[in-house]
């Protein structure tokens, strides 16, 4: 109700904006006079604007509930719900049968590799980027820090300690997931089963099951040694420009 909310205030608001302040710079002051003084076509371009506006904030509405889902909904029923011998399940123990648990978790894995599949192409770029960004404030902090004045090289300091915090949060919770998938089909093999039959149809489901990743599935996965090697690739990038800065 929050996102929606605020998704329609935006909207509003920014399509307010182009009919009470006609004087701003908006793709219509690209055409000729003649074209920017007619009622017509001002309110064409406004239509327009307004479509785009709305596309705008509602695709930035999908996309985080989109990736809301994973912190807020796919880890809490993975790590709780559907592992065995918790004490703090939420749901009825009926869930944990196995043959609405193979259903559910399936469900489940189909709508996280759903994510996965949208938003793990992301991740590559985004960590290349931020790592080269990082390895350039360093290098010109360290080999430029009797040249910059005291604001630029403090700013330089924070961007680069805050994208390493970032980052590291980032792929923490990567970490996190992958940890998360491996102990939840670990943990079945110590539900109470009913019969032989129903401990081999488990056993048989786990195999085929994966644990749940973040990134791009058979090229690059976040797994818990992601953020260390991250780091190691900073330290390592940074000496490497700085030798190379120097014997030029």
């Amino acid at each position: 109700m929050i996102l929606s909310g605020n998704c329609a205030v935006g909207s509003v608001c920014s399509i307010m904006h182009y009919f009470l302040f006609p004087n701003t710079v908006y793709p219509n002051a690209m055409l000729p006079q003649s074209c920017q003084d007619s009622t017509i076509v001002y309110l064409l371009i406004g239509a327009v604007i307004s479509y785009a506006l709305f596309s705008m904030w509602h695709l930035i509405i999908l996309n985080t509930i989109a990736l809301e889902a994973y912190p807020l909904f796919i880890i809490p029923v993975m790590s709780t719900e559907f592992m065995s011998n918790r004490s703090d399940y939420k749901t009825c123990e009926a869930l944990r049968e196995p043959k609405n648990l193979m259903h559910e978790y399936r469900s489940m894995e189909i709508f996280a590799k759903s994510l996965v599949n949208c938003y793990g192409i992301l991740v590559i770029p985004i960590q290349c980027l931020t790592t080269i960004c990082i390895i350039l404030l360093n290098c010109t902090v360290i080999s430029q820090w009797d040249k910059l004045d005291v604001v630029t090289m403090y700013l330089f300091v924070v961007l680069s300690f805050t994208n390493q915090i970032v980052m590291s949060i980032a792929l923490s919770f990567g970490g996190l997931v992958n940890n998360h998938g491996k102990a939840t089909l670990k943990s079945w093999k110590a539900f109470d089963f009913h019969s032989k039959k129903e401990y081999k149809c488990v056993c048989k489901f786990q195999k085929s099951c994966k644990p749940l990743k973040c990134g791009m599935e058979g090229y690059y996965t976040v797994q818990s040694v992601t953020v260390l090697n991250f780091h190691k690739g900073i330290t390592k990038g940074t000496v490497r420009a700085l030798l190379t800065l120097k014997d030029n």
